[in-house]
């Protein structure tokens, strides 16, 4: 069986299917920058209001910059109502929202997706937001949906490793993080949930890890990224029991999580299950700045004048300002799909004009083992309960996430 599977599909075919573009270079939210291999990347952006500004004094305007890492099925295209919904529910609409695009997905289709690949387009949106947007680290905040969780957690350590080193080398005590760490309906490794899928350890070879969520919200040097888990509680493709042993064994030492009922994989965010998100986010935004007066900022620091630049930035921004399609990417090229009926080409979430639902919110809530609350006493309690909107059809025979 497993080598009959093995034959049929490759393991990057079933975790990163082949979605159709939603989206073209005409899209008026389309913004691109620049990556190492010189390839632009498309990205969606979402500011908090219709406005003429230049795009570096963004960062002076608005408290957060949000940069949401899809799922496996959308492209950031079918990102927008999401983030419109982020934006508004845990920010109340002080917030920007950037949806970088993927390996493999929407103008970038040609390529073959990756771990390497998707790791460094994250690296590349967190420079554009500093550089560019003009926001510093405690100000982004980084979001990942279900497949989005991977490089989401993954640029989370890369950014407070740099971080703690350039601390170290300014003799800080207190070094600065990024501002937080929301993961929507994580995995702890791929691995775990192909076997919980298959049973089969074989199959499971077949994958490997890709990114290790779990290993990496328990490293110590994560201690100090506030972190917070939303997960359904049917959730029947990624078990809710990866997101509540995220949670739980984290290192990070401020974290909330949300346990949505009647809700599986592909449930419709709406701003009733992000109201205790606020409040946890709103008691972040309070200690971030707390600790950026006692400590002073780090790195670059932005005022009403245009942002200071490391060598090199200067050549990014004006690769940026171009927004031409540039040439001589080195993402490789994607594969032609298998011909096999796994329903390749045709999965996708549906929109919210295509199907809407509604929300009720239960009025108690319960707390999670071994759940830590807030720093405040008028907070939220960890291990929120809601209950959910029914889920959306998740698409005909594709492993979805």
């Amino acid at each position: 069986m497993g080598h009959a599977f093995a034959s049929a599909v490759s393991p990057s075919e079933w975790v990163f299917p082949l979605v159709p573009a939603s989206y073209d270079a005409s899209h008026k939210r389309l913004v691109y920058f620049p990556s190492e291999s010189e390839r632009k990347i498309p990205a969606m952006l979402l500011l908090p209001a219709d406005s003429d500004v230049e795009l570096w004094r963004w960062g002076a305007l608005v408290t957060s910059c949000v940069i949401y890492f899809h799922p496996n099925a959308v492209d950031i295209g079918n990102c927008t109502e999401d983030m419109e919904t982020i934006r508004d529910g845990a920010y109340a609409g002080d917030a920007l929202m950037l949806a970088p695009e993927y390996p493999g997905y929407g103008l970038l289709m040609e390529y073959e997706p990756s771990v390497d690949g998707i790791n460094l387009v994250a690296r590349e949106a967190w420079h554009y937001c500093q550089d560019v947007l003009g926001f510093r680290p405690e100000q982004i905040m980084l979001w990942g949906r279900s497949i989005g969780a991977g490089p989401a957690a993954d640029l989370a350590h890369h950014v407070v490793s740099d971080l703690a080193d350039e601390s170290v080398g300014q003799g800080s005590a207190a070094p600065l993080t990024l501002g937080g760490l929301v993961l929507i309906a994580p995995f702890s490794s791929i691995t775990a949930v192909i076997m919980h899928h298959t049973a089969s350890q074989f199959i499971a070879s077949l994958f490997g890890p890709m990114w290790n969520v779990h290993s990496t919200l328990q490293d110590e040097a994560m201690k100090d990224v506030p972190l917070c888990i939303i997960h359904p509680k049917e959730d029947e493709l990624i078990p809710s029991e990866h997101g509540l042993r995220a949670y739980q064994t984290s290192a990070s030492r401020k974290k909330y999580g949300v346990w949505l009922t009647n809700a599986t994989h592909n449930f419709h965010i709406q701003e009733d299950h992000l109201v205790n998100v606020g409040v946890f986010i709103t008691q972040v935004i309070k200690s971030n700045r707390v600790v950026q007066m006692r400590v002073g900022h780090l790195g670059r620091s932005y005022g009403a004048s245009a942002p200071a630049v490391k060598e090199g930035d200067l050549e990014r921004q004006e690769l940026v300002r171009s927004l031409v399609e540039g040439a001589g990417a080195e993402f490789p090229a994607r594969a032609a799909p298998p011909s096999v009926p796994v329903g390749r080409g045709q999965s996708r979430e549906p929109t919210a004009q295509e199907e809407a639902s509604t929300s009720k919110e239960v009025p108690k809530s319960t707390e999670a083992p071994n759940s830590e609350a807030p720093n405040s006493e008028e907070g939220p309690k960890s291990g929120e309960v809601r209950e959910a909107p029914p889920s959306k059809p998740s698409g005909d025979g594709v492993f979805l996430m």
